[in-house]
């Protein structure tokens, strides 16, 4: 079975533990390589949220040329937009754009 490892905020991987995650790793742009480093022998695959992903990236491309797993998920400043759209293109061979219209009352 492979190894799921969650990297975030404690927002982040509080709600992940209460989905029943439990290799959790709360990380700060500080330390967020000395997580990386600590967790790549064990996991398989590692969720990082969008602000971490984008302090660590050298370090994570390092961590995929292994043939490792890694996925950077959405955190509150965002991100994930882009693969949800991909992932969208891809299954169904074209591009979804929704239109917002203006709602006018009483009118």
């Amino acid at each position: 079975m492979a190894q799921l490892y969650l990297i975030g905020d404690e927002l982040t991987t509080t709600g992940f533990e209460l989905a029943g995650i439990k290799k959790t790793y709360l990380a700060t742009p500080d330390n967020i390589k000395q997580v990386l480093n600590e967790v790549k022998g064990d996991a398989d695959i590692i969720a990082i949220t969008n602000t971490l992903y984008e302090y660590a990236e050298e370090s994570i491309k390092k961590i995929q040329s292994t043939g490792k797993i890694v996925i950077k998920i959405p955190d509150r400043s965002g991100g994930g937009e882009d693969i949800i759209s991909k992932l969208i293109k891809d299954t169904v061979g074209f591009e979804i754009k929704s239109e917002k219209k203006k709602v006018v009352e009483g009118g």
